[in-house]
């Protein structure tokens, strides 16, 4: 029960007030966490090209995906690109 709702988390997308549709690896990609997003990748297997909703500079910005979230905050995942 607990691993599908685990599951079910990983691959779902979660709404906020402020309008933002995100996934948790768009949110870990945003923030920084480098470890948590290679962890995702590589034991969930999660599609890296799911978009979301998140806000940049007071704007909401559509079809984010994890690599532009990244690129936004200027990640140390982008640093080989």
């Amino acid at each position: 029960m607990l691993v599908s709702k685990i599951f079910f988390f990983f691959f779902q997308y979660h709404e906020d007030a402020d309008g933002q549709l995100f996934t948790p690896l768009l949110v870990a990609s945003k923030n920084g966490h480098d470890k948590i997003v290679s962890h995702l990748i590589s034991k969930y297997n999660i599609d890296l090209e799911m978009e979301g909703i998140t806000k940049a500079d007071g704007y909401l910005v559509k079809r984010a995906c994890a690599m532009w979230c990244a690129a936004s905050k200027r990640s140390s995942l982008t640093e080989n690109y």
